[in-house]
């Protein structure tokens, strides 16, 4: 501030009450933004503790002396004619400080005057101010024992900023020695009136068009508005909601972090680690959070009364690899910056926070301890809300403890997710107080209780299951075990266990005999039937890798995906081998070539007959294609494990041999493998939809005729069914649904009619992981739903969220699923490059 401007202010008289004074630009942001919130949130409140042998009317005396003194504090706000906003009008009257009735709790129990003040100062807080008519002071003297008293105060915070109430405390103390001297209060040097008309000079002058470039060339305007992932949607119409929530920082963290830079305050420290946590949180590496500056920029303000704060974009762009120590000199340059330009930012004339900033940061020292009389006066405790955002940070220093206060809107956030919030951020501080040259991306969120939790409880999912035999091999014992048993159904045509044991082997022999041998394509391009089922385990039972072919495919990709799988044998019929493009691979017709292969034994092939090593758990099972909406197709090669591991023992749906399974997928779909073989692996039945696309009607009537218990719908098809064939799907015992997002609104209304008849599945999860990854299980509709969860890993299988740095990421904070396990496709076939990545 220019040192003449300085002098003026300070021998400038008060300027008459009745004319009025402009808003000071702090003050004209605040009324906008009570039109818009619930003006009576915003105030500023502290706990004076006054030890010593007080004189109550003494201190009562003092307190009126300092507001005579002080112009702001016996300041309505009045609108003249066509004014858009009020004009601040100095009172001259006594009765500008509103004193509630005294309270004396010294003969309470310690515990019971904790209780009782709480209660005290929540009274008070709720107190509303009359802006217009005032008084914008209240006051209440709570009597604790002879020797200890505590004055609540509450100001308006047209009135008061965090600053405002260290000086009123000075003030007090000064007043009541002079009161208690009988001696006159010297008198002040500044009010805030003249201040706030300089403050208006400046920012319409044309001398801090610098100032001006300085704030434009931030472009804050046009950094992106992220949501918090622990916020939610507002609740309810009502105004500014504002909570708080305290956590004490351990004292050795506190040192450690004090000792990093000496150079550096230990609010940068705080603010840098605050916007770590934000960037961590929303992913957003252009963090602002408005930092609080005092306003206070000479000596001559530090005692001026009055809301002078100002809450100034810092921005700064977070690189995963930068070390903390050097992010932590780039805040401070940061705030530095913007503390140099304070006094010309001219964000304060909008009911917005300040740019996109909907975050905000404070640090406050312990208050000094004023002495008189034997009577000395030091805010206890405080609490100040001049502006407004949905979370804000406030760290105090008091003595030895080192407190962060968590302010947030209870309109967007809860008290659990706060909790979650400040349990990171008291683990940041610890993971930099512990290497301070740890990059910004790999410092923790996560205590070791959660990151055990979350990398090995979460995923203790391993359970015993046939994962070293081969798919083919599992459906021989359920064969042997039931051979006739009905595995297959299609129209009127059943065939059983043993059946179609002899089928398989059959056309596997055939197979062999062409010279189909461990692991060789066999590209499979058929129907939903029974005899593409067979294909499958004949393929399987040769040694080889069926590769679905779906004959509704273009030839071009069908093409493409013989030639990139290398397929030796097609096996298809003579209406489907016409649109093949045959010269890819020989073919096997299952019709007209049908006398041929029954000519075969139907015998299963033992492990003595083959030329090659016997087909276990890590050997290929099928190689299915991708859509190639990304690019080209890339074929995924999935194991036998990966099949077992999806139908065998596993935890999210029943496999027993009682159920019944609808053939509806594709199997050119990864659902097929948990259509096909979660029948015929544990001795179901499997009974397949007539070929083409089926109606809803048509799938209803199915699901009814073949008394289906289990079924696989397609997020999509499931919202159809359940709005035209609902009481079909109420047969079922399980239904899984996937590939998409389910609704909350078709969820819920199924779950209403299914209550006790049929549970739910959500089922997740890439191809590359064998169909499901995640399954969530739902029995019970419930009241409320904002989304249909993915639930948790399925058995035998990991699932890790992860950051860019492959941290694990706090629960709630999204990150990129990475999935581990027996469920895992061996790779992309022939893409090592792909695979690898």
């Amino acid at each position: 501030m220019d040192t003449q401007i300085l002098e003026h202010i300070a021998d400038t008289p008060d300027l008459p009450a009745d004319e009025g004074h402009r808003l000071s630009p702090q003050q004209h942001r605040l009324w906008l933004l009570q039109q818009v919130e619930d003006g009576t949130t915003f105030r500023a409140q502290c706990v004076l503790l006054i030890n010593g042998k007080l004189d109550t009317a003494i201190l009562k005396a003092a307190v009126e002396t300092v507001v005579r003194s002080h112009s702001i504090l016996r300041t309505s706000f009045r609108f003249v004619p066509e004014a858009k906003v009020p004009l601040q009008m100095i009172e001259v009257g006594d009765d500008c400080v509103s004193w509630n009735a005294d309270q004396d709790l010294s003969a309470e129990e310690p515990k019971r005057q904790k209780i009782e003040l709480e209660r005290l100062i929540g009274e008070l807080s709720r107190q509303p101010f009359d802006s217009e008519s005032g008084p914008l002071v209240r006051l209440t003297l709570v009597t604790t024992s002879s020797f200890e008293h505590r004055l609540l105060i509450a100001l308006s915070a047209l009135c008061a900023d965090a600053v405002t109430l260290r000086v009123l405390a000075a003030e007090i103390s000064r007043a009541y020695a002079a009161c208690l001297r009988d001696e006159e209060l010297s008198e002040i040097s500044m009010q805030y009136a003249v201040v706030s008309e300089w403050l208006n000079a400046l920012l319409e002058s044309d001398e801090i068009e610098a100032g001006r470039e300085y704030w434009r060339n931030r472009n804050i305007s046009g950094t992106p508005i992220i949501r918090h992932p622990f916020e939610r949607k507002s609740t309810g119409s009502g105004g500014f909601d504002p909570q708080v929530l305290s956590i004490d920082i351990r004292r050795d963290i506190r040192d450690r972090l004090e000792a990093l830079s000496p150079a550096t305050p230990l609010a940068e420290c705080l603010l840098a680690c605050w916007q770590i946590l934000l960037w961590r949180h929303t992913g957003q590496s252009d963090v602002v959070v408005a930092r609080e500056f005092d306003g206070r920029t000479e000596s001559d303000l530090e005692t001026v009364i009055g809301p002078l704060a100002k809450f100034l974009p810092v921005q700064n762009n977070i690189q995963a690899n930068q070390p903390f120590s050097e992010f932590l000199k780039r805040t401070y340059e940061a705030s530095q910056e913007a503390a140099s330009w304070q006094e010309v930012f001219a964000g304060e004339a909008t009911s917005e926070p300040v740019g996109p900033a909907v975050y905000g940061f404070a640090y406050d020292e312990e208050p000094e301890e004023h002495h008189a009389c034997g009577v000395t006066f030091r805010v206890e405790r405080s609490y100040t809300c001049t502006d407004y955002f949905k979370l804000k940070l406030v760290c105090r220093r008091e003595g030895d403890v080192l407190r962060a206060e968590f302010h947030y809107d209870g309109r967007y956030f809860s008290l659990d997710g706060i909790s979650y919030i400040a349990r990171h951020f008291q683990t940041l501080l610890a993971s930099v107080a512990n290497n301070p040259e740890g990059v910004a991306g790999q410092l923790s969120l996560l205590s070791e209780e959660e990151r055990h939790q979350q990398l090995v409880e979460w995923n203790d999912t391993s359970t015993e299951f046939p994962a070293s035999v081969g798919v083919h091999r599992l459906f021989e014992s359920c064969a042997a075990a039931s051979p006739l048993s009905v595995a297959l159904i299609e129209d009127n045509l059943q065939l059983s266990y043993g059946e179609l044991n002899q089928r398989a082997n059959r056309l596997a022999r055939y197979l062999r005999r062409l010279g189909v041998g461990f692991e060789d394509r066999v590209g499979i391009c058929l129907p939903r039937s029974i005899e593409m089922v067979v294909a499958m385990l004949g393929v399987l039972k040769a040694g080889a890798v069926y590769v679905p072919l779906d004959p509704q495919y273009p030839l071009e990709r069908l093409a493409l995906m013989l030639e990139d799988a290398q397929a030796v044998v097609v096996v298809t019929s003579e209406e489907q081998a016409n649109s093949l493009p045959s010269q890819w691979a020989q073919l096997v017709m299952v019709d007209s070539d049908g006398e041929e292969i029954e000519k075969e034994s139907g015998a299963d092939i033992s492990a003595a007959e083959l030329e090659y090593r016997e087909v276990a758990g890590d050997g290929l099972a099928y190689i299915i294609y991708t859509s190639g909406s990304t690019g080209t197709p890339k074929g995924v090669a999935v194991t036998h494990r990966g099949i077992t591991r999806l139908v065998c023992e596993t935890n999210y749906a029943s496999f027993s041999a009682d159920e019944v399974f609808l053939q509806l997928a594709s199997a050119s779909f990864d659902a097929s493998t948990f259509e096909i073989w979660g029948a015929l692996l544990n001795g179901a039945r499997l009974a397949i939809m007539p070929d083409g696309q089926a109606s809803l009607a048509e799938i209803g009537a199915a699901l009814r005729q073949y008394q289906v218990t289990t079924l696989w719908l397609t997020a999509g098809l499931f919202h159809q069914m359940v709005n035209e064939q609902l009481e079909a799907l109420l047969g079922l015992r399980q239904l899984v649904a996937g590939g998409d997002v389910l609704g909350v609104l078709p969820v819920r209304r199924f779950l209403e009619a299914a209550v006790g008849k049929s549970r739910l599945i959500n089922g997740y999860g890439p191809t590359e992981n064998t169909t499901f990854t995640c399954c969530h299980v739902m029995t019970e509709p419930r009241a409320i739903w904002s989304s249909v969860p993915i639930g948790r890993p399925v058995s035998n299988t990991q699932v890790y969220v992860l950051d860019e740095e492959l941290q694990p990421v706090p629960v709630g904070v999204s990150g990129e699923l990475c999935i581990g396990g027996a469920g895992l496709a061996r790779g992309y076939w022939r893409r090592p490059e792909q695979t690898a990545a």
